[in-house]
């Protein structure tokens, strides 16, 4: 009987937590760290992507600044020297 109740109350308690959103959201700071370190905020997002509600922004910020060195490396190595 005793279990049966101990029970319960660990599955009220799991439903409870499991309707709970989540509504932190990714920095500032960290979206700025990803776009200048792509490599960081891939990190980020595979540590934070339960935690934030948010957490693909880590990875498009990454994937933004791993373009723009792309692009900016290439049009130096046109560039006349």
């Amino acid at each position: 009987m005793a279990i049966s109740k101990l029970f319960t109350i660990f599955a009220a308690k799991t439903i409870i937590m499991s309707n709970e959103k989540n509504t932190s959201r990714a920095g500032c700071f960290a979206l700025g760290i990803s776009f200048l370190f792509p490599i960081i905020g891939i990190i980020l997002y595979f540590v934070y992507r339960d935690r934030v509600t948010n957490a693909r922004a880590y990875l498009i910020s990454a994937l933004l600044g791993f373009l723009l060195s792309l692009i900016l490396s290439i049009l130096l190595s046109l560039a006349p020297a």
